[in-house]
């Protein structure tokens, strides 16, 4: 989703039985790239913390620690 010049990314998944292979990566490139085709200078994204690694390793950083309800999986 587009916010003035903020992307904020939602709901990136890969499944377990494919993961560290490279599809998040790519995944979220591509989400960043179609957003500032649009316009977006900054992104924004919450993490699980399997996940918080690939996105440091892209260059986001933790500037708080949020605690929700939730787990690794979509929930059904």
């Amino acid at each position: 989703m587009l916010h003035g010049s903020l992307a904020t990314l939602h709901s990136l998944y890969v499944h377990p039985s494919v993961r560290r292979r490279g599809f998040g990566s790519e995944m979220t490139l591509a989400a960043l790239a179609a957003a500032g085709a649009e316009g977006a200078d900054a992104a924004a994204l919450a993490s699980t913390l399997a996940a918080a690694p690939l996105y440091e390793r892209l260059g986001f950083r933790a500037i708080r620690d949020i605690i929700v309800m939730g787990c690794d999986a979509p929930l059904l």
